[in-house]
């Protein structure tokens, strides 16, 4: 196997452990909707607890679909409480929402209206409204990508995770330190082999230079790597979710909208 189809097949190998997140998308919201379209109401609930519950970035559009469908699915079943607090959080995500009149119940429709003005009041009376909270941050991984192309390390450093940081930076910059050393010391014995003209010389020469040849090439590999691993890593790995304690005393997990 040459050199270039060497580099390849490690550049492919490395991007085969970080699936898109591009791939990973908005199914979420849709499920729920599905099991809400098809009158499974209990399924459709449980579907979006379980969503809910997952630490994972769903995106403020998949948040919107999976309260929105709930809430319906709570009506359906005459547990208007519960209706009630899916449509105060459909709200506090945005607060201008319209529901469709064609695809929904009027009964729902006057039902969300009363809620409406109820979550109107309560932003004029300051009130904390008692529904899980989500902070939607900017997702950092863009960001830490082009730093990583810049320094490797640096883009998982800038997503809170110095460990790794140190590690991939850490084999990056001893690879390509040992890379340069081994480009001099090749070039060195090159330049002594093609001036010797001592037979006997020649082949320890040679040999000498073909070693530090390998060594080189090997090195370079192994920095290329680290600096795509990178890059890959810092675009596309997950990185740390954060909690956010709610009125109840307890936590809720922070949802944080793709940026890309």
């Amino acid at each position: 196997m040459s050199d270039n189809k060497f580099a390849i097949a490690i550049l492919i190998l490395l991007l085969s452990f970080f699936p898109s997140r591009a791939q990973q998308s908005a199914k979420e919201g849709m499920q729920v909707k599905y099991l809400y379209d098809t009158l499974r109401f209990e399924d459709a609930i449980k579907s979006g607890r379980d969503l809910l519950q997952e630490k994972q970035v769903l995106g403020k559009a998949n948040l919107i679909i999976i309260h929105q469908y709930m809430a319906y699915s709570f009506f359906n079943l005459n547990k208007l409480d519960s209706a009630r607090v899916h449509f105060l959080t459909l709200l506090s995500l945005n607060r201008n929402i319209k529901l469709d009149p064609i695809r929904t119940s009027p009964k729902i429709i006057d039902f969300f209206q009363r809620v409406r003005q109820d979550f109107n009041h309560m932003e004029r009376e300051e009130r904390l409204i008692p529904v899980r909270e989500y902070v939607f941050e900017k997702d950092p991984r863009p960001s830490a990508a082009w730093r990583s192309v810049l320094l490797p390390g640096w883009g998982q450093y800038f997503k809170k995770q110095p460990d790794r940081a140190y590690w991939i930076g850490g084999i990056f910059m001893g690879s390509a330190v040992l890379t340069t050393l081994s480009f001099f010391q090749e070039n060195k014995y090159k330049n002594l082999y093609h001036k010797e003209t001592n037979p006997v010389q020649i082949p320890g020469l040679y040999d000498t230079y073909n070693t530090w040849s390998k060594y080189r090439r090997v090195m370079s590999y192994i920095t290329l790597s680290a600096w795509v691993l990178s890059f890959a890593d810092a675009l596309w790995s997950d990185y740390p979710h954060f909690t956010l304690e709610t009125a109840s005393g307890g936590t809720a997990s922070l949802s944080f909208q793709v940026a890309f």
